[in-house]
Order: structure tokens, then sequence, then C-alpha cells
């Protein structure tokens, strides 16, 4: 009766584990994701450094426990940068303003200079979740609209 008992808890605990974590991987992969702006931070022979900010929503009932998100903005399939997100908490159904270091190839930011917007511009990203003993990485994208990519990348 008590292996009964200890196995029903067991599965349980490890039930409301799952659950969790789908609640989880759910809300990040429906972030809303806005481009706002950029600032140009440095700017050497081969990239320029910027502080970049974006605008999060979380679009579900739980709360988002996020982790460090790293993510590649790529233009045609031609890598622009990179850049780190710290991570943050998002409350259910919460926005939150944030700004993250940008590391942008100077080659394929001049290559399109002036018509970014034209182009196919694709966000993608990585999101490393500890949830108690727990770790996972999910990945996400994000298609900036062109009024987003007008704002962005501008030095």
């Amino acid at each position: 009766m008590k292996r009964k008992k200890a196995a029903a808890i067991g599965i349980g605990i490890a039930g409301s584990f799952a659950v969790i974590i789908f609640l989880q991987i759910d809300a990040a992969n429906n972030l809303d994701i806005l481009m706002q702006d950029s600032r140009l931070v440095s700017k050497e022979d081969n990239y320029s450094l910027y502080i970049v900010s974006m605008h999060l929503t979380n679009n579900r009932f739980m709360l988002l426990n996020a982790g460090e998100i790293d993510y590649t903005i790529k233009v045609n399939d031609e890598i622009l940068g990179s850049g780190i997100i710290k991570p943050f908490y998002l409350g259910a159904y919460e926005s939150k303003k944030v700004d993250s270091d940008f590391k942008a190839d100077n080659y394929v930011q001049s290559k399109y200079k002036g018509v970014l917007s034209k182009n196919e511009v694709r966000l993608t990203a990585s999101s490393n979740y500890r949830l108690y003993m727990v770790s996972f990485e999910i990945p996400f994208s994000h298609n900036p609209t062109p009024e987003q990519i007008d704002k962005f990348m501008v030095d």
C-alpha cells in the first residue's frame, strides 16, 4: 500500500513538472517581439556594437521565466549579427522593454544599408530555461515588420 502511495505521489510530481514545462514552452513560443530601436555604441573595422531595444509581450496566462536568450538576426540568410538578452521574468499578459548588446557585421550591414526592410529579415533565438532542477532550451523565431526594420540598425 505504501509503495502505491509513493508511486502515485511521484507520478503526480512528475506530471506537475511536465505541465509547468509545457506551459513555459507555450509562453516562449507565443512571445511577441517588437524590435523598437538601436543605438550605435562603437564601430570597429569588421563589426559595430549596438544597444538594441525590444518590447516583449507574454500572451499567455503563465509567468514566463526566460533564461538567457541568444539571438541572431539574418538578412536573406546572411548573418547580420547576434546578441544576448539577460534573463528576465514576464508576468501573464505583461509587456516589458529589454535592452541588449548586439554585434553587427559591418560588411552585411553596408550591403543592405537603406534597403534592409525590402529584404527577408528574421530573428532566430534560443532561450535557456532553468525550472527547479530541470534545464531545457527552447528555440523560437520572429519575422519583424518593415516598420520595425526601418527603426532598427540606423546609424
